[in-house]
């Protein structure tokens, strides 16, 4: 099977990490701009031969799905999907919630980010 080094299908997404920093007031959030910065920096990277990273994969793939809300989930996604964007390659998004309810509004919120 022949394959094109530019069809995503055919490189390596990897999961990106949601970066976290510590407000003035103690109290832990999402650094959206890190995550973003980050994000960006991965896609910049190239590998032997000069190849890239194909495409991201946030939210649901390190562990961080357990302790964010939809609305932060969601958030995250909406930074990703701009740096995705930016650098024309897809997101892909992980869909586990505790609830069907939840993955809807999930999954419904993703789909207005395309």
């Amino acid at each position: 099977m022949k394959t094109n080094s530019s069809d995503w299908r055919y490189t390596v997404m990897p999961a990106v990490f949601t970066w976290l920093k510590e407000s003035k007031s103690g109290v832990v959030e999402i650094d959206l701009e890190e995550t973003k910065k980050q994000a960006a920096s991965v896609l910049k990277a190239k590998g032997k031969g000069g190849s890239r990273m194909g495409g991201l994969v946030g939210s649901g793939t390190l562990g961080e799905n357990s302790y964010l809300s939809t609305e932060q989930r969601l958030s995250v996604l909406k930074a990703l999907s701009e740096v995705a964007t930016e650098y024309n390659v897809p997101l892909i998004s992980g869909a586990a919630a505790e609830t069907k309810e939840e993955l809807a509004k999930i999954i419904e919120g993703s789909q207005q980010l395309a």
